[in-house]
């Protein structure tokens, strides 16, 4: 067991998603203080950026924005692709996978004080698309996807979306399709063949429109684009 201060943002030796070092973020602090910090991953930082202005930053807490989601989803997107955690007080043994911490409701919920994720996974790859109306806009669909590789394959891959499921963020499962390959078109194009079927077999009160379930797909190719082209950089 290992305990875990979080006075405000720390680095600490705690190993994740083969990483040697995490970040630990207190859900006390403002998005803003998050988006400030030199320790803050690109991938969170870009997510924080945009449609959320920094007022809106300063006045949204850690734990407001995961216990209610839609209030910066792309930011929630992102933490759950790098495989971040929901503690509890001092006791890192009791962490979750944030992703299944946000399907828990009620009472299931138990009390935590502070994000853990890693930092520097070797060989992992992000990327990230969305589109809005206007640049300045709420984006209507987004895609944000880490890839890790060993040796060119595929060893763990992630998709979240935001703006077509029930949940204001969820993981696609489709990505399933991309392991133990090399990332190709190909392979893309196959992965949003299902994504599209996984979109559309969801809750049937909440169908997104033909619209929405393609902007997805073209969000998704996108974000693992860039995988792609990140990977193939020396």
């Amino acid at each position: 067991m290992m305990s875990v201060s979080t006075k405000s943002i720390e680095i600490l030796d705690i190993e994740l998603e083969g990483s040697e070092q995490s970040l630990v973020l207190n859900n006390s602090l403002s998005l803003q203080k998050v988006y400030e910090t030199l320790l803050c991953p690109e991938i969170i930082r870009r997510a924080l950026h945009g449609p959320l202005s920094w007022q809106k930053r300063n006045s949204i807490t850690v734990e407001q924005a995961v216990l209610s989601p839609s209030l910066a989803p792309q930011w929630i997107a992102a933490l759950s692709v790098l495989g971040t955690r929901v503690g509890c007080p001092g006791d890192q043994d009791d962490e979750l996978f944030l992703t299944d911490y946000l399907r828990r409701s009620g009472s299931r919920r138990s009390k935590w004080d502070h994000l853990c994720l890693p930092l520097e996974v070797p060989h992992r790859r992000w990327g990230a698309a969305q589109v809005a109306r206007t640049k300045s806009d709420k984006p209507i669909v987004s895609a944000t996807a880490v890839i890790d590789f060993n040796r060119n394959i595929v060893t763990r891959a992630r998709l979240a979306l935001t703006g077509v499921w029930r949940e204001s963020v969820r993981l696609a499962q489709s990505t399933h399709l991309l392991l133990d390959t090399t990332l190709t078109e190909e392979g893309i194009q196959q992965m949003m063949n299902d994504l599209e079927e996984e979109i559309i077999t969801q809750d049937i009160s909440n169908q997104p429109s033909k619209y929405m379930r393609a902007m997805a797909t073209t969000m998704s190719t996108r974000a693992l684009r860039e995988c792609i082209v990140e990977n193939s950089k020396p």
